[in-house]
């Protein structure tokens, strides 16, 4: 098995270095630097006995065996798709599928073709599967291979478009599948699929994946061997992905708000008014303007990610991200599925709001603001637009986004929950990876909360 990538990692990921030390402060420097020093040399351990062991399984078993394919659904014909010349042609089958389905913007072709675009630049780590159903389209499932890691120590896992990289800008990635099919039966193909090839055509570790609400749970029994000598697929829950939702009225039924958040918009609008200067909310949302206005909408979240004194505020927009989320947005919008809402004062848009929208709902994405409009309660402002229009034009729900916080809490208590999960390969090459893995990434993890719920100092 080899474990180092097949291109340049940063091509991939953002640069990760192993043995990075946890963050740190006064009060914490000594254990987390004690912490971080025996997670580098349990890795170098681990690396040491993997290579010998790797070694060693592979002289015993050779190079990986082709492995058996799993009986499957007759009623679906499934296959991968491993060219960005093949998935661009499929958009027409997509979107009607798209449009046929619950519509969640992250499964959106024009999102997810400018993510691959973006992220994804050799053919060969596209593992977009498609299910049919007597040659009629029924379900996608978007993946590519991603490398993780470096130095001798790299880890290959498949995920969803949108995951790992850019995940807190697409925060839904999941299966799709036709209304009229049976879900569990689309994703189970999909997922078998996967699990039978990807291992050898790819020599991934493990597969991950984020379900549904159609699909509640990932099952082990879809993944049964062939044979009693073949060892199942290891299953492993995920923490879920969580979203706060604001349920909808419908119109003309007023739209109920708890009495802190009724309070934010009245003084909103109170403060603005007592400028003397004249202002406005609104949505930009034809193809002419909203290149202009995601420009805006950059500065001002670049902006509100350097404010002091405030909880730290990821910019999410660096990188390659950028360019992605342009593309991508001016595509949606193009097509009524995206508008960027502003807050003008006097002529100036001090504070702006990216949402996705499709028949049922509207989708929170990213924002930004200026530094002077913070004492405006601008947000509240503008969510509370956008819940308005979205009721006037039959949404029945507000997703404030992945992530509870307090400032979501505010506006509603119904958190949605969307399971996640890895799916190992039964061979040892695999769980040993992701046996040196998993340690890795809870320690990463940990340092990702920590910057999040940090405030930022001023000068």
């Amino acid at each position: 098995m080899s474990v180092l990538p097949r291109r340049p990692v940063s091509a991939v990921l953002p640069p990760v270095m192993l043995t990075q030390a946890l963050p740190t402060s006064a009060s914490t420097a000594r254990p987390l630097a004690d912490g971080a020093a025996g997670l580098a040399r349990s890795l170098a351990g681990a690396r040491s006995v993997g290579r010998a062991l790797v070694t060693t399984a592979r002289q015993r078993l050779g190079a990986p065996a082709e492995v058996a394919e799993r009986p499957g659904d007759e009623r679906y014909e499934v296959g991968r798709l491993a060219s960005h010349a093949e998935i661009a042609a499929l958009r027409p089958e997509w979107e009607r599928l798209y449009e046929a389905g619950h519509q969640n913007p992250f499964n959106d072709p024009g999102w997810l073709l400018a993510w691959a675009r973006t992220y994804v630049p050799v053919d060969d780590d596209l593992w977009v599967v498609t299910v049919r159903r007597e040659g009629r389209l029924v379900g996608v499932l978007p993946c590519y291979l991603a490398t993780i890691g470096r130095h001798g120590l790299a880890f290959r896992s498949i995920q969803l478009f949108g995951c790992l990289i850019t995940s807190g800008i697409t925060e839904l990635p999941s299966p799709l599948t036709h209304p009229g099919e049976d879900p569990r039966g689309v994703t189970r193909t999909a997922l078998r699929y996967l699990i039978d090839r990807a291992p050898v055509d790819a020599r991934a570790h493990w597969i991950e994946i984020t379900l549904d609400r159609d699909v509640p749970w990932l099952e082990a029994q879809w993944f049964r061997p062939t044979s009693a000598a073949e060892h199942p697929p290891t299953i492993m829950g995920k923490a879920p992905r969580a979203v706060v939702t604001l349920p909808l009225p419908t119109a003309p039924e007023p739209l109920v708000l708890k009495r802190n958040v009724k309070e934010s918009v009245r003084r909103a609008r109170n403060r603005l008014t007592k400028t003397g200067k004249p202002w406005s909310v609104r949505a930009v949302t034809g193809k002419e303007e909203i290149a202009a206005a995601f420009e805006t909408l950059r500065q001002l979240h670049t902006a509100r990610s350097a404010l002091t004194g405030k909880e730290s505020h990821m910019n999410s927009l660096t990188g390659l991200a950028e360019p992605f989320l342009r593309e991508a947005v001016v595509d949606l919008a193009g097509r009524g599925r995206a508008a960027i809402y502003q807050l003008e004062l006097d002529g100036e848009v001090i504070a702006t709001q990216l949402v996705l929208t499709n028949t049922r709902a509207s989708y929170l994405s990213v924002s930004g603001l200026s530094a002077e409009a913070w004492n405006y309660s601008p947000m509240a402002l503008i969510i509370h637009t956008v819940a308005t229009d979205a009721i006037a034009r039959g949404a029945d729900r507000l997703h404030l986004s992945a992530g509870p916080d307090e400032a979501k809490l505010r506006w509603s208590e119904q958190v949605d929950y969307y399971p996640q999960f890895l799916v190992v390969p039964p061979t040892p090459a695999a769980r040993l990876a992701f046996a040196a893995y998993w340690p890795l990434s809870a320690a990463l993890r940990y340092r990702r909360e920590f910057h999040l719920h940090t405030i930022r100092g001023g000068d």
